[in-house]
């Protein structure tokens, strides 16, 4: 059996794993009805938000389609910070939609800074719409969604649409508070659940263009899923409801735990790891990591392939490996769920093994014991 330690999915928790073992339940039935509302109001906890959240049967880029068929209309000017593969898929959508497209593209690593924003809307302040990620999972970058959702309003008439895929439940985001009008996520990363569903939260500058959009949509129609949920009737089609029955619980232990102690956690732990790592002679690939998961640099010589491979065949322990352009040049390995320190204390002293087995000159146990006393200290 495989240990997973990727950038989603992710291993589920056992109390998770209970409630999607669980017999199904008709959902029209007033218990079905009564979880599912509880689940909504667990996720904005954890959103930090009194704005509707939409629930979909269909993954994180489902989301993201849902959100741009129902905000936006065909020739409506948006602007999208492309800094991996992730972001670059919000242009994807937007073409396929007719949206008048322009791109801010950086490297594969970078965040985007707050003035090159500023500079973008100053140069063209008639967007409809600013599309960005979080956390670009392809290279755990992270974005300053605070500052930069000030600069789109201070500067422009634009609403913010963000892909908090691998962001939410595992790194700060506080959507009222931060002002951040769109934000979609999924089930399977720090929601700690299997694929499955898609969330989609909107406050009322949202909600005003969705009543102006003119772009064909049916599944995925706001409105429609707005009167539903109102009307006590839950979903308009059949969902996924194991997984909302996994999400429920996974709220609740948010909720108990409490998201600023999971915030906190990550933290911790994501900057032990990372400094465990570099003690073993890697990079961390982006310059700004987010907390949510740890991408690292593998130089030509050893093989991301190589260590990848190595840790499952060897040691049943399954990474996530680089998208795209950074195929052969990086490992990513997430920080979600209930993942602790032992387990990456496992990772860490698997990692030695292989390195050592590639003759790559480290103490095999040094990175174990960085990691050991960042996470004492």
């Amino acid at each position: 059996m495989y240990k997973l330690y990727t950038a989603g999915p992710i291993r589920i928790p056992h109390f998770v794993q209970s409630e999607l073992n669980k017999p199904l339940i008709f959902h029209r039935d007033s218990e079905f009805i009564s979880l599912y509302n509880k689940m909504i109001s667990g996720l904005q906890y954890i959103l930090c938000t009194q704005n509707d959240v939409l629930a979909f049967t269909a993954s994180g880029t489902g989301g993201m389609e849902a959100a741009i068929c129902n905000i936006l209309s065909p020739k409506d000017k948006v602007l999208v910070i492309e800094q991996g593969k992730f972001s670059n898929r919000w242009s994807e959508i937007c073409e396929c939609f007719g949206l008048n497209i322009t791109k801010i593209v950086l490297p594969w690593r970078v965040s985007i800074e707050p003035e090159q924003l500023k500079k973008a809307l100053y140069s063209n302040n008639d967007f409809s719409a600013v599309l960005l990620t979080h956390c670009e999972t392809s290279t755990g970058a992270l974005n300053n969604i605070r500052e930069l959702s000030n600069i789109v309003h201070r500067h422009s008439s634009a609403i913010l649409i963000i892909d908090a895929m691998s962001s939410i439940g595992a790194v700060p985001l506080e959507m009222d508070k931060w002002n951040v009008d769109v934000v979609v996520f999924s089930s399977n990363k720090g929601i700690m659940n299997p694929p499955g569903l898609a969330f989609v939260s909107l406050n009322e500058a949202a909600w005003e263009r969705v009543r102006q959009s003119c772009t064909p949509r049916y599944y995925f129609d706001f409105l429609k899923m707005k009167k539903t949920q109102m009307s006590g009737k839950g979903t308009v089609y059949t969902p996924a409801i194991p997984i909302i029955r996994g999400v429920f619980s996974a709220t609740e232990y948010i909720r108990k735990f409490t998201i600023q102690k999971i915030w906190e956690r990550n933290s911790k732990l994501a900057y032990a790891f990372r400094n465990a790592v570099q003690s073993i002679g890697l990079n961390i690939w982006p310059p700004l990591p987010s907390d949510s998961l740890t991408v690292i640099e593998v130089p030509e010589s050893l093989g991301a392939i190589k260590i990848k491979d190595a840790l499952k065949n060897q040691h049943s322990m399954v990474i996530s490996g680089g998208q795209g352009e950074l195929k052969e040049k990086v490992i990513r390995i997430g920080h979600y769920g209930e993942l602790n320190p032992n387990d990456y204390s496992e990772l860490l002293s698997a990692i030695g093994y292989v390195l050592t087995d590639l003759n790559w000159n480290i103490e095999r146990e040094i990175g174990v014991n960085v990691f050991h006393k960042l996470m004492q200290s």
